[in-house]
């Protein structure tokens, strides 16, 4: 297998695109896979990066055309038989694509979802798309969609001791916006007490402009962001991939967006993550001081997994659903599983709900409600759930994860939940619509009887 990232990175369009790429890439090596970055534009640091790592790269001339761009990539595909190429990037339209998908499949990593895309998998992990109909993709395309897909670096200090001392700000390598000056004016204008400041930055110009001791400037390029994330009190960044860096520390947050889609992105997490977005740092001494706040999700919603799981999922060769015991950490799983278009399609149940009322869901009625979640390593691909009736009777509800549909799974995990040896003496219902032709067709094949239809729904008992 070989695969190629077609990415670009510079001051202009930051190196948000590029690391998370190179965070991909280094899975894939893991895996003895051959790997080549394609690029028009390309920062110095992420060049070096790329070389230190041993990971090929291909400059394309920056003056090409986007006719021409897509034309040289689908050359460089065809030279280096490369089987899966993934895009990532704002400026390559649906032009650029026909040219690629006549050469090898596509990927589409995109934060926007603004335009039509004939990607044959596609990678946004902004939960703002949750329950979305994905009219702009083609109707095979295979969506990695939400939390479980956040392409974070691995992170080995997990279990370090953490001091929650200081306040930690930092607002990329790029920081078009000054943020990093403007926070440190504004520091530098009002008196905070026993509070103490770490700010990463690549900017050294920024060490002139100190005029207090309780401000201590960090190298990016000697760091390790996790850690010192880790170790604050509190975090301050931008709205871009930093931020879902800094909720997976679990430490609070304070964000100032810097774009449209940073504020779209923003407004969605504040339904699942207690999250202080600013517009200036007025108010900054006030949000420091503010007391901890309850979070909505538990910890653990937002891992450093996401790479992790995608890799696998183009390289597993053989998928087999093992059963797991439910946990808190799956009600993200499940919650996407819900919102999906196809399972609101088939369910008897609004879709006018929100993760806290999906949360509250899976909280009531636990005597009389199991859940069972099966996955292949890190993925999640379906569930069973049975919900107690009386004389010994369960009502059956499953879902399959959009990306493992069509391979037969919803047959295979319901037929080992209902010849499980704990369900031995019992009964199951099945209610399904009349319209959900593989629903029926596999408690047909598992043995259940339909024993009332009508033109709505059919009801099945075994």
């Amino acid at each position: 297998m070989k695969i190629a990232f077609r990415v670009d990175s510079s001051k202009k369009i930051g190196l948000g695109h590029i690391s998370r790429c190179i965070t991909l890439a280094k899975e894939f090596k893991k895996r003895k896979i051959k790997i080549v970055f394609i690029s028009k534009e390309i920062d110095s640091f992420s060049k070096n990066i790329l070389k230190k790592f041993g990971l090929k790269l291909i400059l394309i001339n920056n003056n090409q055309s986007i006719k021409d761009d897509s034309l040289i990539t689908a050359d460089i595909i065809k030279r280096k038989k490369i089987n899966l190429l993934f895009l990532d990037s704002y400026k390559l339209d649906l032009n650029w694509e026909k040219e690629i998908i006549k050469k090898t499949k596509l990927v589409f990593i995109d934060d926007l979802y603004n335009r039509k895309s004939l990607a044959d998998f596609y990678i946004n992990y902004h939960g703002y798309l949750y329950g979305n109909k994905f009219r702009k993709l083609k109707k095979n395309c295979k969506k990695l969609i939400g939390f479980e897909y956040v392409i974070l670096k691995k992170n080995k200090n997990k279990k370090k001791k953490l001091s929650k001392k200081y306040i930690f700000a930092y607002f990329g390598n790029v920081d078009s916006k000054k943020l990093t000056s403007k926070l440190v004016d504004e520091i530098n204008k009002k008196v905070f007490k026993n509070i103490n400041f770490k700010i990463l930055t690549k900017n050294k110009n920024l060490y002139k402009k100190i005029k207090k001791k309780n401000i201590k400037f960090i190298s990016s390029n000697k760091s390790n962001l996790f850690l010192l994330m880790s170790n604050a009190k509190k975090v301050m960044t931008q709205g871009g991939l930093t931020l879902y860096e800094a909720l997976n520390t679990e430490r609070e947050v304070i964000c100032y967006p810097t774009s449209k889609i940073q504020n779209k992105i923003l407004k969605n997490l504040k339904f699942f993550f207690e999250i202080d977005v600013i517009k200036s740092f007025k108010n900054i001494l006030y949000l420091i001081k503010k007391k901890s706040v309850n979070k909505k999700l538990p910890p653990s919603l937002i891992d450093d997994l996401g790479a992790t799981r995608i890799v696998d999922y183009f390289t597993e060769k053989k998928v087999t659903p093992k059963l797991k015991k439910f946990t808190s950490r799956d009600l993200i799983s499940l919650y996407s599983l819900r919102k999906d278009n196809l399972t609101q399609k088939n369910s008897f149940k609004n879709s006018n709900f929100n993760f806290s009322d999906h949360k509250k869901f899976f909280s009531k009625n636990k005597k009389k409600r199991k859940v069972f979640i099966f996955q292949s390593k890190n993925n999640f691909i379906g569930q069973v759930r049975l919900d107690k009736l009386k004389n010994n009777c369960y009502e059956i509800d499953y879902g399959i994860n959009n990306i493992y549909r069509n391979n037969g799974f919803s047959r295979l995990i319901l037929k080992k939940i209902v010849s499980n040896k704990f369900f031995l003496n019992s009964n199951f219902v099945a209610k399904v619509k009349s319209n959900n032709k593989p629903s029926i067709k596999n408690f047909e094949k598992l043995g259940f009887n339909c024993t009332s239809k009508n033109k709505n729904y059919l009801i099945f008992k075994k």
